[in-house]
């Protein structure tokens, strides 16, 4: 019994450690370091705006307080799920392009709502 325990141990250890070092594979990563950047910027700045302009068109159309604080949350998941949306295009210019034009559609909508 004494054994078990080490083995176990043993057993986790290795298991979390070759996963840990397994290397990515190269042809699925960004080479080009413009393209990282962009993605990266479309997804901190670009989520963000988008997430706010989507919450601003709720806030605008529900007038109930307790619904416009839970909403708050909900910024936080929607803007982290953009962040990891914004690697998913081969392409920087792409994703920053999609973005580009998600905003300015809930821009346009924002400012027809009356």
């Amino acid at each position: 019994m004494a054994g078990t325990g080490y083995f176990t141990f043993n057993i986790l250890y290795r298991g979390i450690f070759n996963l840990l070092s397994m290397p990515a594979n190269k042809k699925h990563l960004t080479k080009s370091p413009l393209h990282r950047l962009l993605k990266i910027t479309a997804g901190f700045a670009g989520g963000y705006v988008i997430t706010e302009l989507f919450f601003m068109i709720l806030i605008k159309s529900i007038d109930e307080p307790a619904a416009i604080i839970s909403l708050q949350f909900a910024g936080f998941i929607l803007w982290a799920c953009l962040m990891i949306l914004a690697f998913i295009p081969k392409s920087g210019l792409k994703s920053l392009g999609i973005y580009l034009l998600s905003s300015i559609l809930l821009l346009v909508i924002f400012i027809l709502i009356p």
